[in-house]
């Protein structure tokens, strides 16, 4: 059985600070073609942020998302 590691081995990692603004995240994650992408505190591991993210807490709460 194939491990995560195994499947993502040479492969580019990507990841935003948590003090990014959305649209960062949002520019950020179509230019490198995903979906989501994990979000750091320094070194931490803090959220995952997805397009789902995009469009529910901020596209249909009719936010700002480059604040």
């Amino acid at each position: 059985m194939s491990t995560i590691r195994d499947l993502t081995r040479g492969r580019k990692s990507h990841s935003l600070q948590a003090s990014e603004s959305v649209m960062t995240a949002a520019c950020y994650m179509t230019q490198c073609h995903i979906g989501a992408i994990p979000v750091m505190d320094g070194e931490r591991l803090a959220s995952v942020f997805s397009e789902r993210d995009i469009l529910t807490r901020v596209v249909a709460e009719k936010r700002n998302p480059g604040e």
